[in-house]
């Protein structure tokens, strides 16, 4: 009985400790994500818009 006792709560932290560092790597992907689309938003497609606008100008 102890036994069961013991494999359950282990199994139970490994399956949280899983849950919740999957979750964290999701949260910095999704992070890292969103600020290079920024990065790229900032950096690429806002000088193409004004060089974009000049020439039509």
């Amino acid at each position: 009985m102890l036994m069961m006792i013991i494999v359950f709560f282990f199994f139970f932290f490994f399956f949280f400790l899983s849950f919740f560092f999957f979750g964290t790597v999701l949260f910095s992907y999704i992070f890292l994500f969103y600020y290079y689309y920024e990065y790229l938003l900032f950096y690429y497609y806002l000088p193409m818009v004004v060089n974009l606008i000049f020439t039509l100008s």
